[in-house]
């Protein structure tokens, strides 16, 4: 899921609804590649919808 904040209870929804358990919070720009940050199927529903995730292996990041 990507685009916008999801809260708790639509990730939930989802997940319970859809059957999408393994479903993850991903962000990134066309500039950059199509996923930068990710979070993980390991990661409580709680950290993936507080949380854009981590960096991919293909990027660099760095804070400014």
């Amino acid at each position: 899921m990507a685009g916008s904040p999801c809260p708790i209870e639509t990730m939930k929804r989802v997940v319970s609804q859809m059957h999408l358990s393994e479903i993850t919070i991903a962000y990134g720009m066309t500039e950059t590649s199509p996923v930068s940050f990710q979070s993980s199927t390991d990661d409580p529903l709680e950290k993936r919808t507080t949380t854009v995730g981590r960096i991919q292996p293909h990027l660099e990041v760095k804070i400014v």
